[in-house]
C-alpha cells in the first residue's frame, strides 16, 4: 500500500501526508481500534486482486458456580468477507456434552 510511519507518530500510517491507518489509543484512553480510511484499503485489494477475510474461533466451557462441575462447552467458528460495503458470513457451533 505503500505506507510510511510519520517520525515519532506510533500507531499512525500515512500515504502522501495522507493520514490512512489510526489507533487512537496510544494518543488517549480506550480500547485498541484500527481506524482506517477504507477507500485506500479497497483500491488496493481492487488493484491486487485480494479481498479480506475473517476467520473467528473460540469456545465457551460450563462449569457449575459451587463445586467446579464441568457440563461441556460451546466450540463455535465463523468465516466472513468484505461484500457490498459490509462483513457477511456465517457462524456455527457445535456443543460438546462431557457425557459423550
Amino acid at each position: 500500500m505503500d505506507l510510511s510511519r510519520p517520525p515519532g507518530q506510533w500507531g499512525r500510517w500515512e500515504y502522501k501526508k495522507q493520514l490512512v491507518f489510526f489507533d487512537p489509543s496510544l494518543e488517549e484512553y480506550g480500547p485498541s481500534y484500527a481506524l482506517m480510511r477504507t477507500e485506500k484499503l479497497q483500491k488496493w485489494l481492487e488493484d491486487n486482486d485480494l479481498e479480506i477475510v475473517w476467520l473467528i474461533d473460540g469456545e465457551k466451557q460450563m462449569f457449575s458456580s459451587g463445586v467446579g462441575q464441568f457440563f461441556g462447552r460451546l466450540v463455535y467458528s465463523g468465516l466472513f468477507k468484505y461484500e457490498n460495503g459490509k462483513p457477511v458470513g456465517n457462524v456455527w457451533c457445535d456443543r460438546e456434552d462431557p457425557r459423550d
